[in-house]
């Protein structure tokens, strides 16, 4: 029997409390794909009511969100979650176990973040709106692994923190073949192929950069620093990305929503994919979304007995990355960086020796 909590506020969220009479006044002041928080919005809501709808475990507050920001986080929310229902074609979203906190499990650094053992989401206050899509594929990544396609080796379909090399040739094998993770993760591996040649084209040239004695930005600094992406290429990751840049693609947004970002900020992002590149995966999504739709909703899918990567030839990356090889070299059919040699920012001179340096002047004292 799922348990149904509120932390930190009541039922009804402040019924005929400041944030009702706040909108009656004022009108909400963040308009976003599914517009003002109505009038009356927060005296009618029935929080349990949602829970129930989409069997969710619970919502949470933080103490730092103020009533009125409650409200429209959770109008805002359940418009998502109603979207959500409408592209997997189901409203078991959270199977009851999944909970939702607003600004109350925050993570330094992160814009928001699912917590697997807690299977929680948590957006933060400040800057977690536009990241829930991104964090319900993380739920739909291991809760569905972990209760409804299990493998011995991998609580999530995909994989979970795995990643591969850059350059190597990703295949991911389970030791059960359940027919969602096999579709899961030939979308997986084809992203992640051309996720390589997107951090080489960023790396590279900062590279040649630094090695050239060349003063670096501090942007540059920052993405040389974060090679070799592990985090951005672990297979859990590019899922979720992938589903938030799904999501987006389905419902074409030209303005940032609750769910999701802008369509065209997705084909701008080296960690995301361009327009060409997600279209060749666009109609696998399609099946793979259906069937994890029937899974929620206890329904028998067709069976995929074996593996079979997806999609064209291997990446060819010393064409596709110019310059690779300047920075780059094989090893053991791996990309490892060259040895770095000791060189002085553009900014700064190697300090003068001492026989370069010209005696000081000498000035005669006055009697």
């Amino acid at each position: 029997m799922a348990i149904y909590k509120i932390v930190d506020t009541s039922v009804s969220t402040a019924k005929n409390g400041r944030a009702d009479d706040w909108n009656h006044r004022h009108g909400n002041p963040t308009e976003r794909l599914f517009g003002k928080v109505p009038n009356g919005y927060a005296r009618n809501v029935d929080q349990i009511a949602i829970l129930k709808k989409y069997h969710l475990s619970g919502f949470e507050y933080g103490n730092w969100l103020n009533n009125n920001e409650r409200v429209e986080y959770l109008y805002q929310c359940e418009n998502s979650l109603a979207a959500l229902a409408m592209l997997l074609r189901t409203d078991n979203l959270g199977l009851d176990m999944l909970h939702i906190a607003f600004g109350a499990r925050g993570r330094a650094g992160a814009l928001a973040h699912y917590e697997p053992k807690e299977n929680a989401i948590n957006l933060t206050k400040e800057h977690g709106e536009s990241s829930l899509a991104h964090e319900f594929g993380h739920s739909l990544d291991y809760n569905l692994g972990r209760y409804l396609d299990q493998d011995k080796l991998n609580a999530a379909l995909s994989g979970g923190a795995e990643f591969l090399p850059i350059g190597q040739t990703p295949s991911y094998q389970n030791s059960t073949t359940g027919a969602l993770r096999v579709r899961i993760n030939k979308i997986i591996d084809f992203l992640a192929k051309t996720l390589d040649v997107h951090i080489l084209k960023e790396i590279v040239p900062i590279r040649k950069k630094m090695l050239n004695g060349e003063a670096l930005t501090l942007q540059e600094s920052l993405i040389l620093s974060a090679y070799p992406f592990s985090y951005y290429r672990q297979r859990t990751e590019i899922f979720a990305r992938a589903f938030e840049q799904y999501v987006a693609t389905k419902y074409n947004l030209t303005k940032a929503d609750f769910l999701v970002k802008p369509l065209d900020t997705y084909y701008k992002r080296f960690t995301q994919w361009t327009y060409s590149e997600f279209y060749a995966v666009e109609k696998d999504f399609d099946l793979l979304v259906k069937d994890m739709g029937d899974t929620l909703n206890g329904k028998k899918i067709k069976q995929v007995k074996e593996y079979v990567p997806m999609l064209g030839p291997d990446l060819d990356l010393e064409k596709l990355v110019p310059g690779l090889l300047d920075v780059f070299q094989w090893r053991n059919d791996r990309l490892i960086l060259k040895p770095q040699v000791k060189i002085f920012s553009a900014s700064r001179k190697p300090a003068a020796k001492a026989a370069d340096k010209k005696p000081a002047a000498r000035t005669k004292s006055k009697k």
